[in-house]
């Protein structure tokens, strides 16, 4: 019964390694990336009239990006005195088998009253967008949460799967107050896709606090039957070592 027992161990572990090869080349094969646009933005825009009369104006652009396809952390705070400030962030990888991040966009705008403000504006957005090509019908197990939450509209947390080919939507969602989570199973045919999510905060023209985010996945499922061919394969391998 012991030997028994050893062997059957040895099964199994051979089952578990074959699929985990085998899921690997399926969904290498099956999705290859084409462009990677994931970036995070924060800009600050602001105009008053001086003591003088004459309008002054201070303008803040900063922007990052990571390198093709490579994993990106980043995580940025920005102030302007006490009458703005900025937080971004952005957690993301890619790769032939999962599409994955999370991101963060979250401002806050005090105006000082004593001060006649003609603009104030100031824009944040942390997006995670990848382009890719399935070569053949695949599935693919969507997971994303949206979350947004202001005093004043123009904010929004959204996610997107595009169809390229035909110019349509495979799936969308946004979330403008509040919570939305977004799961379901995706067949997408062979073409070309773009996958989004993305939270953005601003413009604001008054005193407000502003807060989006995202934090989700796009995920390739193996079909069945070749999943069935790996294990059957398994098994085998693992009998022939036995004998």
């Amino acid at each position: 019964m012991y030997v028994l027992g050893m062997n059957t161990s040895h099964l199994i572990v051979g089952v578990v390694s074959f699929f985990s090869l085998g899921a690997s080349a399926l969904a290498g094969s099956t999705v290859s990336l084409q462009a990677d646009h994931r970036i995070t933005t924060m800009d600050y825009d602001i105009a008053w009239f001086d003591d003088f009369g004459n309008l002054a104006g201070f303008n803040q652009l900063r922007s990052w990006s990571p390198g093709e396809f490579d994993d990106f952390m980043f995580d940025q705070n920005d102030t302007l005195g006490d009458t703005a400030s900025m937080h971004v962030t952005q957690d993301s990888s890619v790769s032939e088998m999962v599409f994955a991040g999370s991101g963060m966009a979250h401002a806050t705008s005090t105006p000082d009253p004593e001060i006649d403000y003609l603009i104030f504006g100031m824009f944040g957005m942390s997006s995670y967008v990848v382009d890719f090509t399935v070569s053949e019908q695949t599935d693919f197990a969507v997971d994303v949460d949206l979350f947004a939450s202001a005093d004043l509209l123009d904010i929004s947390s959204r996610m997107f799967v595009f169809d390229l080919n035909n110019d349509s939507f495979a799936l969308q969602a946004e979330a403008s107050e509040g919570d939305l989570a977004v799961q379901q199973m995706l067949t997408l045919e062979a073409g070309s896709y773009r996958f989004l999510m993305e939270a953005r905060v601003g413009p604001g023209d008054t005193a407000a606090v502003h807060s989006a985010s995202f934090d989700g996945s796009l995920r390739v499922v193996p079909a069945p039957s070749g999943l069935m061919l790996i294990a059957c394969g398994g098994l085998i391998a693992a009998r022939r070592r036995r004998y």
